[in-house]
């Protein structure tokens, strides 16, 4: 099986902690995760 050379991937923004809680079910991802390539 050959990999791609790179990969679409969801990725996470910051160090994935925030000084406010967000209560028990996220609402939605944009905070914590943007959409990119790795190689």
């Amino acid at each position: 099986m050959t990999l791609p050379s790179e990969m679409k991937a969801l990725l996470l923004t910051g160090d994935g902690y925030t000084k406010t809680p967000s209560g028990s079910a996220l609402e939605a991802m944009e905070p914590y995760l943007e959409q990119g390539t790795i190689a």
